[in-house]
């Protein structure tokens, strides 16, 4: 399975970017990131359906690659 999602984390001047292949895996990176349990996979799937997220998770971009 490629990679569907790039994610990019803004953390000041250092910005992370991870691949991941599924919903639960963005969930789990981004968590792994900042160090706590921030987002589940709920979360993750409506930023992605719905396009909207709220203000605090700003420094959080996810971009989807489909084929």
């Amino acid at each position: 399975m490629k990679n569907r999602y790039t994610i990019t984390i803004k953390r000041g001047e250092n910005v992370l970017t991870f691949p991941a292949k599924t919903h639960a895996e963005v969930a789990d990176k981004i968590n792994d990131a900042v160090g706590y349990c921030m987002v589940s996979r709920a979360v993750v799937v409506n930023w992605l359906t719905r396009g909207i997220k709220s203000n605090k998770y700003d420094f959080i971009d996810i971009t989807a690659h489909y084929l």
